[in-house]
């Protein structure tokens, strides 16, 4: 989609269009549900920061597993539209486009599904089909390979990401 806007609108209605996306998400947020059940009131005294504050044991594993994670996915994006052009594909955002749509899909149900079987399960499928997607990026020589590895990578995400981010959280 940002291809072809930038294309007719340029790159400053590119961003404003990704802003006016931003700002309407904020129609959804007073539909939100709290999951925080004990609540407490806000007071200065919650910004104080205590030595205990600053490093959590447990969250260690989880946050080295987003680390490399995120590090990989950041360097697919570096590369994937370099692959593209190498390949003669005019649509660079073939890759992350179809990551996005799969992503999003996939954590409507992976979230609930993880917090009922297993997280490490679903961290472990996700992180194996990011690794996949990047077999099928290195070997492409189609759009067709890189809407394949977007769809891979998509679930991968998918089912990790919502796993990591609960575990860091609990």
């Amino acid at each position: 989609i940002g291809s072809p806007i930038k294309n007719i609108l340029g790159f400053e209605g590119l961003f404003i269009s990704a802003s006016i996306v931003s700002i309407l998400s904020l129609i959804f947020i007073p539909y939100l549900k709290e999951s925080i059940e004990d609540k407490k009131r806000f007071n200065l005294n919650m910004l104080r920061i205590k030595s205990i504050d600053l490093f959590e044991k447990s969250v260690l594993l989880p946050t080295l597993v987003i680390f490399f994670n995120v590090t990989s996915f950041a360097v697919v994006l570096i590369i994937t539209p370099d692959q593209c052009a190498n390949l003669g594909i005019g649509n660079k955002g073939l890759f992350i486009a179809s990551s996005i749509i799969t992503t999003i899909g996939i954590r409507l149900f992976s979230g609930r599904l993880s917090d009922k079987y297993s997280r490490e399960i679903f961290i472990f499928l996700g992180t194996i089909l990011m690794i996949i997607s990047i077999a099928i990026l290195i070997h492409a020589s189609s759009a067709n390979h890189i809407f394949i590895a977007g769809l891979v990578y998509g679930m991968g995400s998918g089912f990790a990401s919502p796993s990591i981010f609960a575990m860091v959280s609990d």
